[in-house]
């Protein structure tokens, strides 16, 4: 696969909600069999959030059509998906590298605390230490 991120185009609408819904499951299917929201919400949502308030890169197969996808807001890393097929080829490594050369060193970083943060939460939800509601 030709490693080439593209901005995001209208047409990837549905194929990148799917995406992200199809990473979110497979990376934690408990936690959003439990938490998640109707495949419409993720609909909602991403239109509503994503590319109107973001920058939103792209990065296509061999057949063309999208494989992994990351969201900026200014120096920020707000999402980072690739559909699970496509897990340990470097994709998600190479997005990172392609959003420093774009925004400077603050993205890993900020992208690199924010992951150690979400693996604790998903830890501590995973062990049933949860916060309080």
């Amino acid at each position: 696969m030709n490693f080439m991120p593209r901005l995001y185009k209208d047409g990837d609408f549905v194929s990148l909600v799917a995406l992200w819904r199809i990473a979110r499951e497979k990376a934690t299917p408990d936690f959003q069999r439990r938490n998640g929201y109707f495949f419409y919400e993720h609909i909602w949502y991403f239109q509503e959030h994503l590319p109107p308030e973001n920058t939103v890169w792209v990065v296509d197969g061999d057949d063309g059509r999208p494989v992994a996808f990351m969201v900026l807001k200014d120096d920020f890393m707000d999402h980072l998906y690739a559909h699970p097929d496509h897990w340990r080829k470097g994709i998600g490594e190479g997005l990172i590298r392609f959003a420093r050369s774009t925004c400077g060193s603050t993205p890993s970083k900020r992208a690199s605390t924010s992951a150690r943060s979400m693996r604790k939460r998903l830890c501590r939800y995973q062990t049933g230490h949860l916060p309080a509601a």
